[in-house]
């Protein structure tokens, strides 16, 4: 009879967590497709306000993805190590490793612009359409900004 009662128990908590599981899943599909949709606007709006011919969009693509797969890393570390220092009474050792952290990726970031923007891209792109990219992200980033704003104020 207890082993009945266990086996019941163990159903019903498995039962009661199905909708738990199936809504973190649910949630995470809907950020994936939320990701998709932005990657897809910054794409086209990237290539517009370029103005890419197919040539130039097949070699501006890979390099331009390279690039920002190696920023979104960098961009992710600098958060962690910003995480790092909030919330917690640092002491001046601390501190000092998260000044030296924190310039240093800011560092790995300048270099990183310089490889891409002033090199990389430069080989693919004519010198007006690298600035063009430059302002194209910068409007993507606050057109982005601006609509979170919005959701947020709704």
């Amino acid at each position: 009879m207890e082993m009945k009662k266990a086996y019941l128990l163990t159903a019903l908590l498995l039962l009661l967590s199905l909708p738990v599981a199936l809504a973190q899943a649910q949630a995470k599909a809907q950020g994936d497709r939320s990701n998709e949709k932005i990657e897809a606007a910054r794409i086209a709006h990237i290539t517009t306000r370029l103005n890419l011919s197919p040539e130039q969009a097949q070699k501006f693509w890979p390099v331009y993805n390279e690039y920002a797969g190696k920023r979104d890393k960098l961009r992710q570390e600098h958060r962690t190590i910003i995480q790092s220092g909030k919330g917690v009474e640092l002491g001046n050792e601390d501190a000092r490793k998260y000044i030296s952290e924190h310039l240093r990726m800011e560092r790995e970031e300048a270099a990183l612009d310089e490889e891409y923007y002033g090199r990389k891209l430069l080989s693919v792109l004519e010198p007006r359409q690298v600035v063009q990219l430059m302002h194209a992200e910068h409007e993507f980033k606050k057109m982005l900004l601006d609509r979170l704003k919005e959701r947020r104020a709704n």
